[in-house]
């Protein structure tokens, strides 16, 4: 869920979730984007265990945790800033044979576990987003699509009963209620000339979206399981006009997706309450 995300306005504000069970196994991934210098992202404790990914300084980004064998540290060193108030990607996993962490398009940093010590992450306190429990300086800024085993935290829905916390990224979202729609299509008819010729349609089922990829050097897209279609990499475009219809029962559904390396985004999402476009 590309678009879930919730703004951190003071380093005391942090969102709670109940325990991370990922005893055996953990994975968590997340987009963030900030002009502060440090903050931690997450953090979940146990009575001697721990978990916990910050922004450790402006080129930093370290995932520390213990399960037993003493304190593990791992850093991922930017040769650039990472509080340019653009997007970031992070992604740290840890299971009984070794932890990793990934930051946007970086070398992955592995720490292999010893093949003798404690193999379970036993956590039992709540999950802290955008703080800690640890009185360490919260984050300053906006996380988006966070996902712990595979699973979407609903961000914006905790960030809507939280102080100092607010849902979605200020000044790149604009939401239309339902029945703004058709008015808003019909006014952009009307001003564009649009006129639909013929009709090009597909049936998307649920989990499933087809990818465009406009420069075939992008080695993620190209890693992709998703189908993809490539263009002449010295093709460009001289304007941004997008138009489609769609027909759906399923609420929320993303109807279009654009990112350029995860520093820009823009997306179409049929929202619980009514249309949102994004851009970042």
């Amino acid at each position: 869920e590309f678009w879930n995300a919730a703004s951190f306005n003071t380093e005391a504000s942090y969102l709670h979730f109940p325990t991370f069970h990922g005893e055996l196994s953990a994975d968590v991934s997340f987009f963030f984007k900030t002009t502060a210098s440090s903050g931690v992202f997450l953090e979940n404790l146990g009575i001697k265990d721990f978990i916990r990914i910050e922004l450790h300084s402006l080129t930093e980004v370290t995932f520390s945790f213990d399960v037993g064998n003493g304190p593990n540290e791992i850093t991922v060193q930017s040769p650039t800033p990472l509080n340019d108030n653009q997007w970031h990607y992070v992604k740290a996993e840890r299971n009984i044979k070794e932890a990793s962490l990934q930051v946007d398009q970086l070398p992955q940093r592995i720490h292999t576990s010893p093949s003798d010590g404690h193999i379970r992450l036993q956590l039992n306190s709540q999950l802290f987003v955008g703080g800690t429990a640890s009185r360490q300086k919260g984050f300053l800024g906006c996380i988006r699509s966070l996902q712990l085993n595979g699973g979407a935290l609903d961000l914006e829905e905790r960030a809507n009963m939280t102080p100092g916390v607010k849902p979605g990224c200020p000044g790149h979202c604009s939401s239309y209620e339902r029945n703004d729609r058709l008015s808003l299509f019909l006014d952009y008819a009307n001003k564009t000339k649009l006129h639909i010729v013929s009709e090009i349609s597909a049936y998307f089922g649920a989990g499933s979206s087809l990818t465009y990829n406009f420069q075939e050097s992008y080695s993620l897209a190209k890693n992709s399981s998703s189908h993809a279609a490539s263009f002449h990499p010295d093709m460009t475009l001289t304007r941004e006009t997008i138009a489609f219809t769609f027909r759906t029962t399923r609420i929320p559904s993303l109807l279009l997706y654009v990112n350029s390396f995860y520093k820009e985004y823009l997306s179409v999402i049929l929202a619980k309450n009514g249309m949102t476009f994004c851009m970042a």
